[in-house]
């Protein structure tokens, strides 16, 4: 046992800023290099140029798609006579010209964000303040940073929660949400660091809403005469289910 634990996800990086072009679109800059420009894995092995603000930028997506010769589906599942569909692959290439504007990531629409290399965990979570994850982000970010919490390497995707209680502790990259609890050290470890001291801990913001808590009463309540299903038993505020929180 090593000791420190050890993250193997590539860096997403968490200097980044959504540019406007003129699709409509804001695309992503980590750093000095467009996310639409290079492969998935860039920041590891650095295959695109940097893209100076106002330049073109060169577009390039898989398009994978059935046809019947006249409209194109993703899939056939809701399609009765399925031989008359054929499969078809090619490559969409199209240039982009920045206009100038910015915006942080997380206020960007995602049906607005450039969909290549769009992939799960580099734009970080829409703060979408009709939602409640979204006022929970809004809260937190100015407080305690958008960036992941745990490995300090990429966005902070996910709202990490103890289960117990039900009180944010901070937010977490796809790796580190998936991972860390799995973290053997008492200290000397960035998880480690994070399990014993979360960041949002302090502010004592609850993960569920009021929406949940009413469906959670709903449950418990009779139906048609037969036993109600039953409610979660009750939690103090100082009960957790790992390690040791911070009181």
């Amino acid at each position: 046992m090593g000791d420190r634990c050890s993250v193997t996800w590539p860096a997403r990086g968490v200097d980044s800023v959504a540019l406007e072009g003129d699709d409509g679109r804001w695309h992503l800059r980590v750093g000095d290099r467009m996310l639409c420009t290079g492969h998935r894995d860039w920041p590891r092995k650095r295959t695109s140029a940097p893209v100076p603000l106002g330049s073109e930028i060169l577009h390039q997506q898989e398009v994978h798609a059935y046809t019947d010769g006249e409209t194109y589906r993703i899939d056939l599942r809701s399609v009765a006579d399925r031989e008359a569909w054929q499969y078809r692959e090619a490559t969409a290439l199209w240039k982009v010209e920045l206009t100038g504007k910015k915006s942080p990531p997380d206020l960007v629409r995602p049906r607005l964000r450039c969909p290549v290399n769009a992939y799960y965990g580099d734009w970080g979570s829409y703060v979408d303040p009709t939602q409640w994850k979204g006022r929970i982000r809004a809260y937190l970010t100015p407080l305690i940073g958008p960036g992941c919490h745990g490995c300090h390497r990429s966005p902070g995707v996910f709202i990490d929660h103890d289960h117990g209680t039900g009180r944010v502790r901070g937010l977490l990259c796809v790796y580190c949400n998936t991972h860390i609890d799995q973290c053997p050290h008492p200290a000397g470890c960035e998880w480690a660091d994070y399990l014993n001291a979360p960041p949002a801990w302090q502010y004592n913001r609850k993960y569920l809403d009021r929406s949940h808590e009413k469906r959670k009463a709903a449950r418990s309540r009779p139906v048609d005469g037969r036993p109600p299903r039953g409610p979660a038993a009750p939690i103090s505020p100082g009960d957790h289910t790992d390690r040791t929180r911070p009181r």
